[in-house]
Parts: C-alpha cells; sequence; structure tokens
C-alpha cells in the first residue's frame, strides 16, 4: 500500500488506495513533501507500478526515495507514455527493491531497462513450527 505523508503527525501513514488524494491532487503530496522535507521517502507499492505517483512527484522535486515492489503482473502493460515516467522513476530511485526475481525481471522487461539500481530482497515468513499444521511431520502417502 503506498504511503502518503500525514502532516498532522509528521510521519508517514499508510493509504488505502481508495482514499489517496495523489492522483487526483499532487499538489497536496507536493505540499507535504514540502512541509516535511523528509531525508528519505519509501514508496512501498503492492503492485509494481502503484506507487509511481508518489516515485515520480520525488524524482521532480529531487527527494531521495526508495521503491519497494511485492508483486508484479503480466496481464498489466504500460502505455508508450506511461512506460517513459515508469522508467524515470524507477531509475531515479536511489534502490528499487523486488521481493522475486520474477517481479525484478518483469518490471525491467515492461519498461524496457535494465535497473542498474535493484535488488532482490526477501519478506520473511517466519512462522513456528506448531503452526505449520504439522505438514513437516506427515507420513507421505504412499500409492500401491
Amino acid at each position: 500500500m503506498p504511503a502518503l505523508l500525514d502532516s498532522s503527525s509528521q510521519v508517514a501513514g499508510p493509504v488505502n488506495r481508495k482514499e489517496s488524494c495523489a492522483e487526483s491532487d499532487p499538489a497536496l503530496v507536493r505540499t507535504h513533501l514540502t512541509y516535511l522535507n523528509p531525508d528519505l521517502v519509501v514508496v512501498s507499492q503492492g503492485a509494481n507500478f502503484d506507487g509511481l505517483v508518489y516515485s515520480d512527484l520525488c524524482r521532480i522535486s529531487g527527494r531521495p526515495y526508495v521503491i519497494i515492489s511485492q508483486k508484479a503482473v503480466d496481464y498489466l502493460w504500460p502505455s508508450d507514455q506511461d512506460r517513459i515516467v515508469m522508467r524515470s522513476a524507477f531509475q531515479g530511485a536511489l534502490r528499487c527493491y523486488f521481493v522475486s526475481q520474477h517481479n525484478f525481471r518483469l518490471t525491467e522487461y515492461q519498461i524496457g531497462e535494465t535497473l542498474m539500481n535493484a535488488e532482490i530482497v526477501r519478506n520473511p515468513f517466519l512462522v513456528s513450527e506448531p503452526h505449520c499444521h504439522g505438514l513437516a511431520s506427515r507420513t507421505p502417502i504412499r500409492s500401491s
């Protein structure tokens, strides 16, 4: 979920996609960025292009930012015009983090560019053994 700067608490907070004002009023987000003057903006996005508005605002205003992409899908392709903005947003980030090699490579393919500022980071999934529903201890089923 993208983050929107909240001027009342002066910290970044999550924004529900339906409540996001960035697409309808990027000037408001720009104002928050100017007011808070963050050292770094983290754009965490569900899909690989969800936070494009935020990334591009940071790029245009010269604010340092990183992008975290949780997912990429092969059935959504950017138009040629959008691809230019997407490419600039990814290339302008200090770092681009992807949670899988597939997401990373698909994004490169979708924007038509090799991202030299990207790396794979794994989402840790820490579950103690009792919560694994005994999968590891089950006896394999054999057919005759």
